[in-house]
């Protein structure tokens, strides 16, 4: 949980917030989208395209006071949202740039004094965590950070580095002690044109536009007030840049999941199948109505979660349970759409057939399905018992 104050918004608030939303998404739409199939093949989403976001509002209006208060989260989940139908993976890049780099900035002394850059989008970050050997878990972690007369020295390799291309800083998250337990990591912003910063861009099958990387780190030496955080912090501080991440990734998600559903009855209506459109076949119309309810329900979800955020209350479990159930959806819908389209949506010239192939990586990438349900499986375990006299009457049975 956060330890900040919640943030209430008042209906002026709201007001002007939307505003400032619609703002961002007409820029998006009329400016960036058509440029969005340049980033798939560039390999990622240049760095003036985050200029480009900040001359049009999108950082400032996410954190107007700063990243150790919620921000704004519903104008940044609209940010992710419009990019995502640019392209899904320049919303990977996006998202991780607005809302993990920015809150590790807030965080640093060296960040607080490059602040007003990073809202001009002079400075753009991207997120180190995972290794080869540890996965998505944070606590195999094996790069090193240690202490020197000038500040840190860090050496070691990260696997899956998203928005790489643009980024000027990285957050790497490094071991500062050989202990294990929760004191045992801390964060890091590492430059990335640096002696001894090496990347290497990946090869991907889809989303190209993440701009996905590995790097190596060769005895990266860098002053002490980059640091983030206390020593010993960089899990919980991790965790906690990781909600905000993944609350985006879910609105992200949901628009690609609508934009897949709209395909599928305007393509089922005009398919005529035995004399009549596909939409008239009960096994067809079954499947979308099944899928536009389960969409109602996601934008309800949705809209619950960014405003658990909002207000300060969010959980690492029900930031992740949103980033399963979203991602889920929209590789369903994707999917669901390919299938009916079929032959010609498996065209490359149609760009369903890159919504299908790119949107798959929303399970994976900024933790795997296993990875949320896990976390979500823990606060089970540590959950209270309901009060509720049906549930002691079950569990008194259970324990005889």
């Amino acid at each position: 949980m956060t330890t900040q104050a919640p943030e209430i918004s008042t209906p002026t608030q709201a007001v002007a917030d939307e505003a400032a939303g619609a703002a961002i998404a007409r820029f998006i739409a009329t400016s960036l989208r058509r440029e969005a199939p340049t980033w798939e093949r560039a390999g990622g989403v240049p760095a003036e395209v985050f200029v480009d976001l900040a001359n049009a509002g999108a950082w400032a209006e996410r954190w107007p006071d700063g990243a150790r208060n919620p921000g704004n989260v519903s104008v940044g989940a609209v940010t992710v949202r419009e990019i995502a139908l640019c392209s899904v993976g320049a919303a990977v890049a996006v998202g991780t740039h607005q809302e993990t780099f920015f809150r590790a900035l807030a965080r640093s002394e060296w960040g607080r004094q490059q602040w007003e850059s990073a809202l001009a989008g002079r400075v753009i970050g991207a997120l180190a965590v995972s290794e080869s050997s540890g996965g998505s878990n944070p606590a195999n972690c094996s790069t090193r950070a240690r202490r020197t007369d000038m500040g840190w020295m860090l050496s070691g390799h990260k696997h899956y580095v998203s928005n790489a291309p643009a980024a000027s800083d990285i957050a790497v998250f490094a071991r500062t002690a050989d202990k294990h337990d929760l004191g045992a990591f801390t964060m890091f912003l590492v430059p990335k044109l640096h002696p001894g910063v090496e990347l290497t861009p990946h090869g991907q099958i889809g989303a190209a536009a993440s701009g996905t990387s590995m790097l190596d780190l060769r005895d990266v030496e860098i002053d002490e007030e980059r640091r983030v955080g206390a020593v010993g912090s960089g899990l919980p501080l991790l965790l906690d840049l990781l909600r905000g991440e993944r609350i985006a990734a879910a609105s992200g998600s949901l628009a690609i999941a609508e934009l897949c559903f709209e395909i599928a009855p305007a393509w089922s209506d005009r398919r005529q199948i035995n004399d009549r459109p596909l939409l008239q076949h009960q096994t067809v119309a079954h499947r979308l109505a099944a899928l536009h309810s389960d969409l109602a329900a996601a934008r309800a979800f949705v809209a619950e979660r960014i405003e658990l955020a909002q207000r300060g209350r969010m959980s690492s479990a029900e930031a992740a349970q949103a980033k399963y159930v979203l991602a889920r959806l929209a590789w369903r819908a994707a999917d669901e759409a390919l299938q009916l389209v079929a032959g010609h949506g498996f065209m490359e010239e149609t760009s369903l057939a890159r919504l299908w192939r790119d949107v798959r990586m929303l399970r994976i990438g900024g933790g795997t399905d296993e990875v949320q349900l896990e976390i979500a499986a823990q606060a089970l375990r540590a959950g209270p018992l309901a009060d509720h006299d049906f549930v002691r009457e079950v569990v008194a049975v259970a324990d005889g």
